[in-house]
């Protein structure tokens, strides 16, 4: 009788341990889990590092060209270097300046809320206006060698059709100064 006493101690200790155990594995997991949750749910770990965008737009009925690209660099500091030929044959404008790490942090905001380091291959579109310009959109992730492509002739996750405006609308911000 004491010997079955003894052994349910035993259970009950040895069972007490292995659910403080797998209780502190899972706070562990949960508090070094830092994913965002994108508009689809889905989570996007990448976008907390995206260090790289690039936007662009050519063609078009004028034939304008533009070029910006936001970047770090290994001391972390956010420059736009932009590139721009108005019309066909007009002189190229380029401008390169040095911007506050907030431009970074706010495309890192508009990746997370479209999860665009998780969409993959998208489909283009059945319908391309042929005299339109094209714009594109490039995400990376640098120092992971990831990135994420995409332009205006593919279909888009629902929800963030409007990403090509709010992205040109921030890189202008800090081009002409606003902020």
């Amino acid at each position: 009788m004491k010997n079955l006493s003894i052994m349910k101690i035993l259970l009950i200790v040895f069972v007490s341990v292995i659910t403080v155990a797998a209780l502190a594995v899972g706070i562990v997991c949960v508090v070094s889990h830092n994913s965002v949750t994108d508009k689809g749910g889905m989570e996007n770990n990448m976008a907390n590092f995206v260090d790289e965008c690039v936007y662009s737009i050519h063609g078009g009925m004028e034939g304008e060209s533009l070029y910006i690209r936001l970047s770090t660099d290994e001391n972390g500091s956010a420059v736009i270097e932009s590139s721009r030929i108005p019309y066909n044959g007009a002189p190229e404008e380029t401008k390169t300046l040095s911007v506050p790490f907030e431009a970074v942090e706010k495309i890192r905001a508009v990746c997370s809320e479209c999860g665009v380091m998780g969409w993959g291959k998208l489909k283009y579109s059945e319908i391309i206006a042929l005299d339109a310009p094209t714009v594109s959109l490039t995400f990376s992730v640098k120092e992971e060698n990831i990135s994420v492509t995409f332009n205006s002739n593919q279909e888009l996750p629902e929800g963030c059709n409007g990403i090509f405006n709010e992205v040109h609308n921030i890189l202008m911000s800090y081009l002409q100064g606003d902020d």
